[in-house]
This record gives C-alpha cells, structure tokens and sequence, in this order.
C-alpha cells in the first residue's frame, strides 16, 4: 500500500499508511490537523496511561551510592557532633562558590537525630546535580549537560522510562515536548529526542510489532516537529537506531521487573542506568539523523558516582561544561573534606579534620612539598655517623617543582671512609584526567658529592683522598595511582653524566696528586613510594625506595716498599659502576598533626655496592631517623 500524502485531500498533513501505524493514528486523520496533534498526543502521553500502567516505585540508587561513599557503621555520632557539624558547615562553605555550587549541603539542616546522614545524602545530591549547575552556567546550555542531569534525576528518583522522557522535557526552556501545542521550529534536539521517547513508551508495554510499525511511528513525530518532510521516509541512520532503541526500551522494562523483585540488587541498577545512557543516545541519534554518543567522560563520571566515589564523579560531571563553567577548586575540596568528615571514625578525628580545614590543609591534596629526616647510619656495633635528608616543593596538582637534598657518612671496608651528599631540582608534569590512575613525566637534575679517604697503616704512612663531583640529568617516566587512603608510584628512567675527579695520595714524606679528569657517562635511576593511612587520622605508614645506577673513577692503590724500607704508594685508577639504593619505612603519628606538619618516625637500609678493577665491594648499613613531614607523595 502506497503512504497517504494527508489524512484528507486538503490537510497537508505527513502521515503514513493504515499498515504502519495504530488505529487511533487512523482514527486521527479523519480529523482536522491541529485537533488531530493534540488528540494523538494526549493520548499517547506517557500521563494518559497512569490509569494502564503502575507508577514506577522510588528508586533505591541513592541509598547505594550513599552507602558506597560513607557506609553506614561510619557515621557514629557523639555528644558534640552537631557543633561540630555546623563547624564543618561553615567554614566549608564560607567560599561563595561552594554555597553556590553545594546549596543542599550548603543549606540550613534541621536538629535531627541522624544529622551526618541527612548530610551525606545531600552531598551525594548535590555531586549529581553538578552537570546541571555546570550548565546553567554556560549559554547556551550544552545538550551533554542536559542529558546528564535528566538521566541523574531519573535514576535517583524512580528508575523508569516515562520519567526520563519528561525529564528531559524538563531541560529545555521551550514548551514541553508531551504538550498538546505545536512544536517548536526549529526543533529542539533534547526535546525531540524526549517526544521521540514518550511516544514509542506508549505504544504499549511491549513493544512487540513489526518494526515498520515503529518506524510510521517516528516519522510521525518527525514529521510533526519539523525534522522531516511529511511522507519522507527515515534514512537508513534512522531505521536501524529505531531498531535498536526499541530493543533497549524492551531490554531496559525487562530489567525494571527484575529489579522490582529484586530492589537492591546493585548490578541490575547500573545496568538498568547504563541502559537508559544507550537508550538517550538512540533518541537523540534520531533527533539528529546521524549517530550520536555522548562523551566518554559521561560513563567515567557515572560510574564513579555508582561507586560512592563521589570527588571523583565531582571532577568528571563538572569537566563536561565548557572552560569558565566547571566547578571551582574550592568545591571540590569541599566536598572532599566533607567526606573525611563523614568517614571520621569519632568526633575527636573530626575536630582533627576540622583543624586541617582551618588550615586549607586537606590530605592528599596540600600545595606545599616538606620532609626533612636526621638520623644516624650503623657501620659497626659501635660506630654511628650522620645520615639526613630533606624534600622542598611545590604541587599544582597537574604540574610542580621540588628539590631534593641528602647527606650521608659509609665505609665499604675497614680502610675508608666516603662522605657521600647531593641535591637535585625536578618538573614534572601529571596526565590521564582527573582519575585514581595517572601517568607522570619528571625532569631532573642535580649534583652529587663522593669524598672517600683511604689509610693503609699508620695515618702518617699512607693516605689517599679521592674526589669526585658528578653532574647529572635524567629524565623519569611512571605512573601512579591516588586513592583517599592508599596511594602509590613508581618512575624509572635515565640520562647523562658528567664526572669530575680529583685524586690525592700522601706518603710519609710527600704529596702525589694524581691526575684528574673528566668523563661523560650514561646512569638510570629509579623510585618507587607507597603511602597507606591503615588507620584513619591516626597512623599513616609510607615507603619510600630509591635506586641509581652510574659510574664512578675509584683508584685501587698498594704499598710498594724500595730496598731501603721506604714505603710508597702505586695506585691504578679504575672507572667503577655503583650502584645504590636506599629504601625506608615511615611511620606518620596523623594523630599528633600539628600547624599541618606531621611528625613520624623511620628505618631501613642503604645499601651500596662497588665493581670494576676486578674487585667487588659491598655494603648494606642499617639507619634509623626522625622527621617531620606535610606531603611528600
């Protein structure tokens, strides 16, 4: 049967044909046009049918994704907890933007008797209503922010079609897209999509027909908006995406009865949320007439709100706007604090990570780099020499600048001695989003310090002094990975080295300066840190291992005695490969933070290991120091 180019000879109006399309759209041609449109929408209106099908039941999403973030058996109160509350309240939100950005968790809080639950339901809330008030800040309001938001409202509100549908109705300024008026021209690509939506929900509660049923169906709405021609055809595009949405919408109420008997099964919600991301996607495909997807970043933020990571959902949500519209610093560490408010396990760690707010100290994320160690380094049962080190920097998150300097005393035999002290100046450039995971590019150089002095026999006889000064630049590739309480990293990498030496030998009559010299060479280096808070605002433990592998000019000296018993020194320079690592267990006292600085207590081993000239030396030297730190990672 060939389509009708009208419901009469005279309307002009795009139908199609008896065959493709339900009695009640026959029944509606035989009608004036716009009495027609306003008969056919008010019958298919997702609001119609409230008589025929059941009002979805509320959705449990967000009792999971409150749980996720802060579960319940964290959430103990005290006798001071209200205060301190209203406490973290105020100063989280003295910044305009975090009462602008965070107006739930911002608000007044009526005197309950769960009042850091009420809180974290309004800082879940308030995370997922981030795409919508990243968009009203950016005109026009993007159409990625609009999906987002009616797709967070649907899913902590009923977890139901229909409701999405009107939801993204809601997000435009223009007539609703149910509405028994005419469409806007030219139409609204959301509010197609939700007219699109609403119309094949009401074609029944299975949607079971022959697809070209489905397909009369969009070009009628298509038609009636605008988008097409009336009695144009849908392009391929189209008619394949019809297929699939009707399949998804099909899968997506399959999923809704499973989850009615089953209401907090955790996997049936995400796939019933991701499902509703597919179907979007296919509306909005045929709003368009060409494929659309929404950005990666959509699912990557999703999926971390479903697992209660709220900061990082925080993050993705607010990257979605345009530059100028995303969400500032400030919210985020709001939001941040507010979670380790909530995971606090007592009011005493609360009031600690109150002290912290005060400060603009949160963990994790504070700016300023500082560690300095003193301690002493075992060579013998009795013989202790000084061993330090001290860290200098300064973190923007992205990128960050620091310094480096160590001192250190080691004998490798029971003839010398090695003074051993360096610094080192580094960039470094952080990538891979907003994420736990990231990749990380380092730039470092610096100088390093080696004064060894040997005695053979009494130290009037013999004595060498040997110097060297190594200049050297490196450039360290890694990646780590930064959770709120579990943190770790590992750089490898390598570069160039410039070596000066600077030889001395003395006898009992005379000085001998050997010849000096200067060398280039390649060394590697590598490092590796952990940083675990096992418990909570009291004890932080971290790991800290570097290793550098490089070459080193050492002289392999003997005593040589003439027929008249005078004994002189030969020596035979020798370029050497060294290799050193030192390694070091902290234990941070959280518990006794002070001003932001946190003092701790560590021990491990450096060891240290010579070869070439045919001889191998080595040596591993127990240490054992105190120190202070804010943030190194």
């Amino acid at each position: 049967m060939q389509r009708s180019r009208g419901p009469c000879a005279s309307s002009g109006a795009g139908w199609v044909s008896r065959s493709r399309l339900p009695a009640r759209h026959v029944f509606a041609g035989a009608l004036a046009p716009a009495a027609a449109l306003a008969l056919v929408t008010a019958l298919v209106s997702p609001r119609a049918l409230a008589a025929q099908v059941p009002a979805p039941s509320a959705s449990r999403l967000l009792e999971l994704v409150e749980q996720r973030a802060v579960p319940d058996d964290r959430l103990r109160t005290g006798a001071g907890t209200a205060w301190l509350l209203g406490e973290l309240v105020r100063q989280a939100c003295a910044e305009s933007s975090a009462r602008q950005w965070l107006p739930q968790s911002c608000g007044m809080m009526p005197e309950q008797p769960q009042p850091l639950v009420e809180l974290r339901r309004r800082l879940v809330m308030d995370v997922a209503h981030l795409a919508r008030q990243t968009g009203s800040r950016s005109e026009p309001t993007q159409d990625t922010l609009r999906l987002v938001s009616a797709l967070l409202d649907t899913a902590f509100e009923a977890l139901d079609l229909s409701t999405l549908a009107e939801n993204m109705a809601r997000t435009t300024s223009l007539p609703p897209a149910l509405a028994p008026v005419a469409p806007p021209a030219p139409p609204d690509p959301v509010a197609l999509a939700a007219r699109l939506l609403g119309r094949l929900l009401a074609d029944g509660p299975d949607l079971d027909r022959p697809a070209e049923h489905y397909q009369g169906v969009i070009e009628v709405v298509l038609a009636e908006s605008g988008r097409m021609a009336p009695g144009q055809p849908l392009s391929p595009i189209q008619a394949e995406a019809t297929r699939r949405l009707v399949a998804e919408i099909n899968a997506s109420r399959a999923l809704s009865r499973k989850l009615a008997a089953s209401p907090t099964d955790p996997a049936l919600m995400r796939e019933l949320v991701l499902g509703m991301v597919r179907i979007i996607e296919g509306a909005m495909t045929l709003a368009h007439a060409r494929p659309y997807q929404l950005p990666a970043a959509v699912f990557t933020a999703i999926e971390a709100l479903l697992g209660g990571q709220l900061v990082e959902a925080a993050r993705g949500f607010g990257s979605l706007g345009p530059p100028g519209a995303s969400p500032p610093p400030e919210v985020l560490k709001a939001i941040e604090l507010a979670l380790d408010f909530l995971r606090a396990p007592d009011d005493d760690a609360r009031r600690r990570v109150l002290r912290a707010l005060l400060l603009e100290l949160p963990p994790w994320t504070e700016p300023w780099l500082f560690d300095v160690n003193i301690g002493a380094m075992a060579l013998g049962a009795s013989d202790f020499r000084f061993a330090g080190d001290l860290t200098l920097g300064y973190n923007a998150g992205a990128w960050g600048l620091g310094a480096q300097g160590y001192l250190r005393q080691y004998g490798l035999t029971s003839t010398d001695d090695t003074f051993a002290g360096g610094g080192t100046v580094e960039a470094w450039y952080s990538g891979g989003g907003q994420g736990s995971w990231r990749w990380e590019a380092r730039l470092v150089g610096g100088s390093r310090l080696y004064d060894t002095q040997t005695t053979r026999g009494p130290s009037d006889v013999t004595w060498l002094e040997q110097t060297s000064i190594l200049a050297q630049a490196s450039l360290l590739g890694g990646i780590r990975y930064q959770a709120p309480s579990f943190a770790a990293g590992a750089w490898l990498g390598g570069g160039g080295q410039y070596e000066w030496y600077d030889p001395l030998a003395l006898d009992a009559d005379t000085a001998i300066s050997l010849s000096d010299h200067e060398d280039l060479q390649m060394q590697g280096s590598g490092r590796l840190r952990v940083q675990w808070e096992f418990w909570p605002a009291w004890l932080v433990a971290r790991l800290r291992v570097n290793g550098a592998a490089f070459r080193l000019t050492r002289a392999q000296t003997t005593l040589v005695a003439d027929p008249n018993g005078d004994i002189t020194i030969s020596a035979a320079e020798a370029t050497r490969t060294q290799i050193e690592v030192s390694t070091r267990l902290f234990l941070d006292a959280e518990f006794a933070r002070v001003l932001g600085f946190v003092p701790g207590l560590n021990g491990g081993l450096d060891y240290v290991r010579v070869a070439g000239g045919g001889v191998v030396e080595k040596k591993a030297l127990p240490v054992v120091s105190a120190g202070v730190r804010r943030d190194v990672f």
